[in-house]
């Protein structure tokens, strides 16, 4: 053999390395996708030697659950949150107007997350009839985009908590030249004026200042195809999100040296508040006031330390807001526990139902509210054979024993004798197996009963007058101060801190009304006796409007 040949290199075959990491799947649920690759390089090939067969990269389906159903991005933030789910910036059905969804950008990661994309402004080809929905099966970051006309759907939905909702603006890069505020839920994304100026700013990105070279101390309003800031939509319009004119790309936005006139992109977002399901028929209406007043019908509650259940929740009577504990239709299929709780996901004015064992977690809520709390009971039509009673706070819903005796009638229905067990007691449990809620003491003299099957012969409901109803509905309403003060005063007793909030005052011993506290200006507390914002009253509206 001579030297050169001995000298002559072996070929060397590759052989693949590890896998690395999965990539972060681009879906939190509804099938996305993940990848990996690895090299041909654990040896890789010399001297001729086979490269490596096989595929250099791998991809898979992964998160494969099904998205759950959610009114915005906050709400689905907040699944993944309790679910301990993590659901990254992404596309997502959102259902902000019931069963049908639309699709909206989510993002999940900056600012605490769970923000609703509303508007991204590219081009200046907005319309008057595109400014609050465009391109709305395909948001992008990069391309025009709207779905503005869905905003107050989500801030407004019933369940959503608190009194204040965000929005964020940035422009030309994400975190920049704009800021986060926070305004009053009352108002509105779709404004036609530029009043809506009770803003305040949380966070502000980059370096400018409110004036009307740039964004002004206004939440945005539209005007024709123009959503802007400023208080003029027509000159002067720095501070605009969407525009139509040649001459701005998208449009004008802050004005300055060194500062953003017209970036290539801007962003409108939004984060109403928390997801909470009300606590009783209160909550509901306070929530209804702060957005849009609500009627009777059913509602999703969830007293504290409970369930969720539905009831039906009456608004209107003597200023209502009661809460429906009790109907009772038939004599069959009640016990100790249904007595408690029975179909309480379909509450009706007219077939059995019952949340009873809920009662006193509704009415225990506010400890400062209340040293009484309400009852109402009628038979055979609204406020018809009953009345409203007022009870001691202390007294519960669930008592076994004949002693709650020291309640008020504060109003009756129709007539009938006051000394008769429903007149002097509150309903009680317990008394057998068949007469499950009644004011009665004994079961030998059962008058005054509410719930109990047939196998109770001698039950019934107002014994002369109105034995044998067919139908007995049974409500609570909880207690009412005389005025914000003097909620304030109790609270500072009870340790309770009030924000500026709507409350209820009693008027007379029937009637509650709402009415706004401010709690935070002074060391007392005021309530609000007027607003005037038009020119448009009259003489008869200045007492009661």
């Amino acid at each position: 053999m001579t030297k050169l040949e001995s000298l002559a290199l072996v070929p060397r075959d590759g052989a693949w390395g590890d896998w690395s990491s999965w990539t972060v799947c681009d879906k939190g649920c509804d099938v996305g996708k993940r990848k990996r690759h690895r090299f041909c390089d654990n040896p890789f090939p010399l001297h001729g030697g086979a490269n490596c067969s096989e595929q250099q990269h791998e991809t898979e389906d992964c998160n494969t659950q099904s998205c759950p159903k959610v009114i915005s991005c906050r709400h689905l933030l907040q699944v993944g949150e309790e679910t301990n789910h993590n659901y990254p910036d992404a596309v997502y059905k959102i259902y902000p107007i019931g069963s049908q969804p639309i699709m909206a950008y989510c993002d999940m990661s900056r600012d605490g997350g769970g923000w609703t994309l509303l508007v991204t402004s590219h081009t200046n080809s907005w319309t008057a009839q595109n400014v609050k929905l465009r391109n709305a099966n395909s948001p992008k970051l990069t391309d025009d985009y709207s779905i503005l006309q869905y905003a107050n759907s989500i801030k407004d939905n019933i369940k959503v908590a608190g009194s204040t909702f965000e929005y964020r603006l940035e422009a030309q890069s994400r975190g920049r030249w704009g800021g986060i505020w926070k305004a009053p839920r009352g108002f509105t994304f779709t404004a036609d004026n530029n009043k809506q100026t009770d803003i305040e700013l949380v966070k502000k990105f980059d370096n400018w200042e409110y004036s009307d070279n740039g964004i002004e101390q206004r939440m945005p309003w539209i005007s024709d195809a123009r959503l802007t800031t400023s208080h003029d939509a027509q000159r002067n319009w720095w501070g605009t999100i969407t525009a139509d004119d040649m001459e701005y790309h998208p449009a004008p936005w802050i004005n300055g040296h060194l500062k953003e006139r017209q970036p290539s992109y801007i962003w409108y977002w939004m984060r109403e508040g928390p997801l909470e399901i009300p606590s009783s028929c209160k909550e509901v209406y306070f929530r209804g006031l702060l957005t849009n007043p609500v009627s009777n019908g059913v509602f999703a509650i969830k007293p504290p330390g409970q369930h969720e259940v539905k009831t039906y929740c009456d608004f209107a009577t003597e200023g209502g807001p009661w809460t429906l504990l009790v109907t009772s239709k038939t004599h069959s299929g009640w016990d100790k526990d249904s007595i408690k709780e029975r179909n309480s996901k379909k509450p009706s004015l007219q077939d059995d139902y019952s949340i009873l064992g809920l009662a006193d977690a509704i009415k225990d809520s506010d400890k400062a509210q209340q040293e009484f709390f309400q009852y109402r009971i009628e038979a055979d039509g609204n406020s018809r054979w009953g009345g409203i009673w007022e009870a001691p706070r202390n007294y519960t819903f669930l008592s076994t024993c004949d002693k709650q005796t020291k309640v008020k009638i504060v109003k009756k229905f129709d007539t009938w004798d006051e000394n008769s067990n429903l007149g002097k007691r509150m309903p009680r449990l317990g008394l057998s197996n068949d007469l499950l809620l009644s004011s009665a003491s004994t079961v030998d003299y059962s008058s005054g009963s509410l719930v109990y099957n047939s196998g109770a012969s001698s039950a019934s409901y107002l014994e002369q007058e109105k034995p044998k109803p067919n139908v007995v509905r049974y409500w609570m309403r909880e207690g009412a101060r005389l005025s914000c003060n003097d909620l304030k005063l109790h609270g500072v007793r009870a340790g309770i801190k009030y924000d500026d909030s709507f409350q209820l005052v009693k008027t007379s011993d029937t009637q509650y009304l709402p009415v706004y506290c401010d709690m935070t200006t002074a060391k007392g507390a005021f309530t609000l006796i007027v607003t005037s914002a038009h020119n448009s009253w009259t003489r008869a509206q200045v007492p009661h409007r």
